[in-house]
């Protein structure tokens, strides 16, 4: 069994925060939606909405059940369902986590972080990109990305041994997908439970330049230390993220945690495998938009610094 005790990590996220102000408006504001939906339902909707580049189906029906439940177990099984259809047609291309901060789990009622699957041939762009939103709702997050090089990772116990098993580091711009329609869920804001059901989101992302973590002897104390400034496409200052006074937990812990995601399922990180960190910026919801130009996201880690740039368009 993993160590995953407090004391093991340093890094988390303004992602969970907003998720917790989005918790508690909805439990105070909720009202009754139309019972046109069911679990049975859900995952061929929302596999229908993934590969049609539309919103969800019944949306307040689907964010009432699972709001309803607030059960991290039957979102994670509605979001294998969706994803048992996606892989049907689509290749998995990478992980991500949400919400891997405990401090913030009491807070929005989740038993622990949320866990999702990327697939598509599609999903990932290099760097510089543009990329087209057809007629999809995105986030615009500065990430990190993960990648593994050494399988022992899923018998790692900590993070300072995680990290031993991570052989590259990737700037990464994640553009996690909104499915629920705002029109129809309460303030237009997707609830924690049902944005696990619909897979956390994971559709596209673009990935810049990376460092191998050979090169860098302190890199475990250099992703503490991290400052990640995200800028216009005039090169101004949109936001900076300071790991070390903003989060709590070290950002290789999502490496654990996707492992024991996979172990539940019965299966298994492998070499190459690739791990989206999460949000590193200071505002919650930042919705891509088309841009003449490209914005750009800076990683300074240690003496390195290594960026990434993307263009959004119809």
């Amino acid at each position: 069994m993993r160590d995953l005790r407090k004391e093991n990590w340093v890094y988390g996220g303004a992602f969970i925060a907003g998720l917790a102000v989005i918790a508690i408006v909805q439990s105070i504001l909720w009202s009754r939606a139309p019972d046109d939906c069911s679990l049975e339902t859900f995952g061929a909707d929302a596999a229908a909405a993934w590969n049609n580049r539309e919103h969800l189906a019944h949306s307040a029906c689907y964010q009432k059940i699972f709001r309803d439940l607030s059960d991290l177990d039957v979102s994670q099984q509605a979001a294998r369902d969706m994803e048992a259809i996606l892989a049907s047609d689509h290749p998995r291309r990478g992980y991500k986590i949400g919400g891997h901060d405990p401090s913030m789990w009491d807070v929005i009622g989740l038993p622990g972080p949320m866990f999702g699957v990327f697939y598509g041939e599609d999903a990932f762009f290099e760097n510089g990109a543009t990329v087209p939103i057809d007629g999809q709702v995105m986030n615009y997050e500065p990430d990190l990305l993960f990648r593994i090089g050494d399988e022992r990772i899923n018998q790692a116990n900590n993070v300072a041994e995680a990290m031993r098993y991570v052989d590259r580091v990737y700037a990464f711009i994640e553009l996690p997908l909104l499915l629920g329609d705002p029109d129809e869920l309460q303030d237009g804001f997707i609830y924690p439970f049902l944005m696990q059901a619909t897979n956390l989101g994971a559709r596209h992302g673009v990935i810049g330049e990376y460092l191998d973590t050979a090169d860098d002897p302190d890199i475990f104390e250099n992703l503490r230390n991290m400052t990640v400034i995200s800028a216009n496409t005039d090169g101004t200052q949109r936001s900076i993220y300071q790991v070390a006074e903003r989060d709590s937990v070290h950002p290789v812990i999502v490496t654990l945690q996707v492992a024991e995601s996979l172990a539940e399922r019965g299966e298994a990180l492998q070499v190459g495998d690739l791990i989206s960190v999460g949000a590193m910026m200071e505002a919650f919801i930042d919705v891509a938009v088309p841009i003449e130009g490209k914005r750009h996201v800076h990683y300074y880690i240690g003496d390195r610094v290594i960026s990434v740039s993307a263009g959004f368009g119809e």
